[in-house]
């Protein structure tokens, strides 16, 4: 429902994660073609620690199953995808036969029960939004840009809050 965002770290991030055992692993100072370092906190922002590794790529965007079964992924564009946005696929299809739910450049998402959490950059402004899968039903979540958005086991959102420093903020996802 957008509630309780807050503040969790200070660092100006360029992209986070959420590992298996619930802390955050994020990178800072990302440039393409730059390395950038490593770190890990807890989900409340306190124990960071410094994984003493260098990120040399930018998180990927991974495709996500919802529960209706479909797999929902991001395009870019490029010579084979005419339009930037999020698509949905039936099981077993390839990416090129995937239908376009949402023409954006989308920088992430997650789904969360009945819904897709979407961080755009252009067509619908910078936002974090939420949409049934059909793209109908849309309500803004958080006012500004929200990149990597990733989210806990329960339910929380983590994302990197770019309109603020690129600091890590955590906020409800569902109502």
């Amino acid at each position: 429902d957008g509630s309780s965002d807050t503040q969790i770290s200070s660092d100006s991030v360029s992209w986070l994660t959420l590992t298996s055992d619930g802390k955050i692993k994020y990178s800072t100072d990302y440039e393409a073609g730059m390395k950038s370092n490593s770190y890990t906190i807890n989900a409340d922002g306190s124990g960071k620690v410094d994984n003493n590794e260098m990120i040399l790529d930018i998180f990927p965007i991974p495709e996500v199953k919802g529960s209706d079964g479909r797999i929902y992924y991001v395009q870019h564009e490029s010579d084979t995808v005419e339009y930037a946005g999020l698509y949905v696929r039936e099981e077993g299809q390839g990416v090129e036969e995937g239908t376009q739910i949402l023409k954006a450049l989308v920088d992430s998402f997650v789904i969360e029960g009945d819904w897709l959490i979407v961080s755009v950059r252009e067509t619908e402004g910078e936002m974090v939004f939420r949409m049934k899968y059909d793209g109908s039903d849309k309500s803004r979540l958080f006012e500004s840009y929200g990149c990597s958005l990733t989210q806990g086991s329960d339910g929380t959102l983590y994302f990197v809050n770019e309109s603020d420093g690129r600091l890590i903020y955590k906020m409800s996802a569902s109502s």
